[in-house]
């Protein structure tokens, strides 16, 4: 019987110098490009992180409408069936 391990195994694509993605500089050295240019981490940091939570809540807010608008669409199908259904006129009508 093959050995169907070493065949798998064989027909692997390998990952040769010039198909190898590449290096990705170290948080070390964005840090510091960031520190030559003069900016401040910390209040990047804490832009996005206000931006994300206003995001958050837009995203929220929209969803709490959407839900709104559902709610009450179905609640009115409802009223508008319970009327519909309600009325019934006599079916006898007398002359």
């Amino acid at each position: 019987m093959a050995d169907l391990s070493s065949d798998a195994q064989s027909k692997r694509p390998t990952l040769t110098a010039s198909r190898r993605p590449p290096d990705f500089p170290l948080v070390a050295d964005f840090e510091n490009i960031l520190l030559q240019r003069n900016i401040d981490v910390q209040r990047l940091l804490s832009r996005e992180i206000s931006l994300r939570n206003e995001l958050g809540q837009q995203k929220a807010h929209k969803r709490l409408e959407e839900g709104f608008s559902r709610q009450t669409l179905g609640t009115m199908d409802r009223v508008k069936a319970i009327s519909i259904f309600a009325y019934q006129p006599d079916v006898k009508q007398q002359p």
